[in-house]
């Protein structure tokens, strides 16, 4: 299993992947972490576009190159992300999960193997 999750450091977890600096792509095989490779963003964007009002913040597809990117994965971990970044990794079959209270990027990637295989 493959799980990516957006970074800043390439150490913790942060949130808005449009933003991010890169993406840790870590390969889980037993429980156990077999690969990490490191993704740079180059889709960063900052905000100084224009924003429609209709409660999407004009980004609708602004995601479609970094869902793209991450294409070869099945789980994607940030600390935020809105929804139509996560109708963009819909797409490509990669399935969204946001934490909140977990800072390092391992743990996470770690901690939502062993919540996939209790449930």
């Amino acid at each position: 299993m493959k799980i990516a999750l957006a970074t800043g450091n390439y150490k913790n977890v942060v949130g808005h992947p449009g933003r991010c600096k890169g993406f840790i792509v870590y390969e889980i095989e037993d429980g156990k972490i077999i690969n990490k490779e490191e993704r740079e963003n180059t889709f960063q964007h900052n905000h100084e576009h224009g924003h429609n009002h209709n409660g999407q913040g004009g980004h609708g597809t602004m995601g479609q190159p970094i869902a793209a990117m991450l294409q070869d994965c099945d789980y994607f971990i940030a600390k935020s992300m809105g929804q139509g970044f996560v109708n963009q990794l819909q797409k490509v079959n990669v399935k969204p999960a946001v934490v909140e209270n977990i800072n390092d990027a391992e743990t996470a990637a770690l901690q939502l193997v062993e919540y996939l295989k209790s449930n």
